[in-house]
């Protein structure tokens, strides 16, 4: 069953009313079920989303009206080529980082969380960056569970992870021309990878495979 609400019109007619308990009776009648979500279930956080009039694209435009950039341009090394853009970034990712240090789970994580402790559901998967899924108690690669765990010496397996975070986490870096990879606030070990990790676009990777190939072979 695939349904389309828009919650901003909700008129609670009928039709939606019959619409809203036939995904309830799924959901509980469900035992495998998987979570997709995007920035929309943050911005009741605090967290603004990246398109919409008042999002983070906007609010860099505003501030830097004169820097021509796209929103997938501050998530691409290139920037660094430049002081403007370096400072566009530095902007947009300082404010994306307040506002998800000072925001707290919001309903629709706990209702995840929920289908958790019920034994419902399969996996998370969230293209958000904020942690928020971790916060509410779901179990990740980068979470405290996991680290206590690697820790403990214990390796996680891949079917005890909960959330996973497609795009990375804010509070983790990787340079890949550097690996392992590196983390601001202590790391995972090797027990855990692959793990999610924030990345920038266009880092050549063949160009540094291939540079650590030549500096192994001249030793």
């Amino acid at each position: 069953m695939v349904a389309k609400l828009d919650l901003e019109a909700l008129t609670y007619d009928a039709a939606t009313r019959r619409t809203l308990s036939s995904l309830s009776l799924a959901v509980a009648k469900s035992k495998r079920i998987v979570v997709v979500t995007g920035a929309g279930i943050s911005c009741s956080c605090g967290i603004p989303d990246f398109r919409s009039g008042d999002g983070l694209y906007a609010l860099v435009k505003k501030q830097y009206p004169d820097v021509v950039l796209k929103g997938r341009d501050l998530f691409d090394s290139s920037l660094f080529r430049n002081t403007t853009s370096t400072s566009v970034f530095y902007t947009f990712i300082s404010q994306l980082k307040q506002s998800i240090d000072n925001a707290t789970p919001s309903p629709t994580h706990h209702f995840i969380k929920t289908l958790d402790t019920k034994k419902k559901l399969l996996r998370s998967y969230t293209q958000n960056i904020d942690g928020l899924e971790e916060r509410a108690g779901l179990l990740g690669c980068s979470s405290q569970d996991a680290k206590a765990c690697v820790k403990g010496k214990l390796k996680l397996k891949v079917k005890e992870v909960r959330n996973v975070q497609l795009h990375g986490d804010i509070h983790r870096a990787a340079v890949y021309a550097l690996l392992p990879r590196s983390t601001l606030h202590g790391g995972a070990s090797a027990a855990l990878r692959p793990g999610p990790r924030a990345r920038l676009h266009g880092v050549g990777l063949a160009g540094v495979a291939r540079r650590r190939r030549r500096r192994r072979c001249t030793g």
